[in-house]
């Protein structure tokens, strides 16, 4: 359920800036498929996090 929203949250794009932060947090879950989602949903609202968001995907793992 957190994947779809980081994934609904990319959708809106840009508009979403506000789900910056939330999003951020969520490239710590300890699951692969919220990681994924919340770096894909950065890429689109905020491509500056985009560094942060593919190194956190690098160093870690999927989860089981």
């Amino acid at each position: 359920m957190v994947a779809n929203v980081a994934q609904t949250l990319g959708k809106i794009g840009p508009s979403a800036k506000a789900a910056v932060p939330k999003l951020t947090l969520l490239l710590e879950s300890d699951y692969f498929a919220v990681r994924e989602a919340a770096a894909q949903a950065l890429q689109t609202i905020a491509p500056v996090s985009n560094k942060q968001a593919s190194s956190t995907l690098r160093d870690r793992p999927p989860s089981p």
